[in-house]
């Protein structure tokens, strides 16, 4: 595999796991490995290396999305039978004047999503019982910086 020289996001159109986005990105001079993740409803265990990251509560027809350390953030988020997506975050200013702590964003396929471990990013997938439901990201894997000295 080649690197894209001179670009800062190395683009991955034939990637399909996790685990092959993680060897991917290592392999390249590139600081930022992109690909394109897709999550099955009737089969979340289809990329073992992601399956960690998923729960899905089928009796309530909610599925949650959280993301590996390598990943820094998610884009292009959408599903094929368009399902609400949201995402909870912790709002410390609504929390001081009123006693709310999470604010609910609804997503959308524009959005940037920024996953760093330090935010706690979930997404909730509303499913609505669709069992063929596939849901596609791209997804941002950076690597760790060295410093060398």
């Amino acid at each position: 595999m080649n690197s894209q020289p001179y670009a800062l996001i190395y683009r991955d159109d034939q990637c399909q796991t996790l685990n092959e986005g993680i060897r991917k990105m290592n392999a390249i001079s590139n600081p930022i490995y992109c690909y394109q993740h897709i999550v099955y409803a009737n089969n979340i265990h289809s990329d073992l290396s992601y399956a960690p990251y998923i729960r899905y509560d089928v009796t309530n027809e909610i599925m949650t999305l959280t993301f590996p350390k390598e990943c820094k953030w998610i884009a292009n988020l959408r599903n094929n039978h368009k399902c609400k997506m949201v995402m909870y975050y912790k709002d410390i200013q609504t929390y001081l004047n009123q006693a709310v702590y999470f604010k609910e964003i609804t997503i959308d396929s524009s959005m940037n999503i920024d996953t760093r471990p330090h935010q706690d990013t979930s997404i909730r997938i509303y499913t609505r019982g669709y069992t063929n439901l596939e849901i596609y990201f791209d997804m941002y894997l950076v690597k760790p910086i060295t410093c060398k000295l």
